[in-house]
């Protein structure tokens, strides 16, 4: 079972956050976030607004005093149709990493052009 959410606004905490609106975020039975945007028109910055999304995704998973074992991997799509990384593969997948090693498997984030 999945839970669908359309246009969820990320919020913000205080005057100085920026806000961030998803298009489609779903929650998995395992507890995983799931972002998925699509984006037509040409943006400047679209790698940058990727990770923006996904870390408050990410961070808006716990609250003050809870453990961070409660963490669930996040993903994000993006589906666009111009290009956005000087990568020229129709799909790229990207991972945290610590030089060149996988420092956690709990954050995916891929792109997929049209």
């Amino acid at each position: 079972m999945l839970i669908n959410r359309n246009r969820l606004d990320l919020g913000v905490h205080d005057n100085e956050d920026k806000k961030g609106i998803l298009d489609v975020r779903v929650k998995t039975q395992d507890g995983r976030q799931i972002n998925i945007e699509i984006q037509i028109l040409p943006t400047e910055f679209m790698p940058e607004r990727t990770l923006f999304y996904w870390s408050k995704m990410f961070t808006s998973q716990i609250h003050s005093g809870e453990g961070y074992e409660l963490l669930k991997k996040c993903i994000t799509i993006n589906i666009v149709d111009f290009d956005c990384t000087p990568l020229k593969q129709v799909h790229s997948c990207y991972h945290l990493v610590h030089g060149m090693s996988l420092t956690t498997s709990i954050a995916g984030v891929t792109k997929n052009g049209l």
